[in-house]
């Protein structure tokens, strides 16, 4: 009988915090980890990121430099043998790359502070913040609604788990 070696998922943390590399490794993953800067101001991979099958991405706070923003050109580069096309080019072949949209700035106003970090995932959509609200309950049976039933499931607050938050 020919026993097959059972397969890992190898995965790279990227700006993730140590308490979640500490956790994925004891479930037997092969984990690295590394950042792509903006929270630290240097950018540094794992080794063979085209060896990793998935990537997970959850920058909590962008670095600031003097009063503003820390912006991509202001990155230290560490790992010169790999950049950021490195990941993109791996993610369009199959690698998977889980990424958090968390608040990174203290900038209410300003959309590109927020979107600053995440412009470099492929085929990601400008990050525009939301304020998320109580859904208000509609009759939807009374005759005024009538026209709204083709979008009941969206009006329907039983369906609802966990909303999202700014």
């Amino acid at each position: 009988m020919i026993k097959l070696k059972s397969m890992s998922l190898s995965i790279a943390l990227l700006d993730c915090s140590r308490e979640l590399k500490i956790k994925i490794e004891k479930q037997g993953f092969d984990v690295s980890e590394g950042t792509i800067g903006f929270c630290t101001g240097s950018r540094k991979f794992p080794s063979a990121i085209y060896e990793k099958d998935v990537f997970i991405y959850n920058p909590t706070k962008l670095k600031k430099d003097g009063n503003s923003y820390i912006r991509a050109r202001d990155i230290k580069e560490l790992t010169p043998e790999f950049n950021l096309g490195e990941i993109d080019k791996h993610i369009q072949r199959g690698a998977l790359l889980l990424t958090f949209i968390n608040n990174l700035s203290d900038d209410k106003d300003d959309d590109e502070v927020q979107s600053r970090a995440y412009k470099w995932i492929p085929h990601i959509p400008d990050i525009n913040k939301t304020k998320d609200f109580q859904p208000l309950i509609m009759n939807l049976d009374a005759p005024d609604y009538l026209s709204y039933k083709y979008i009941s499931p969206l009006l329907n607050t039983d369906e609802i788990k966990k909303p999202h938050t700014q």
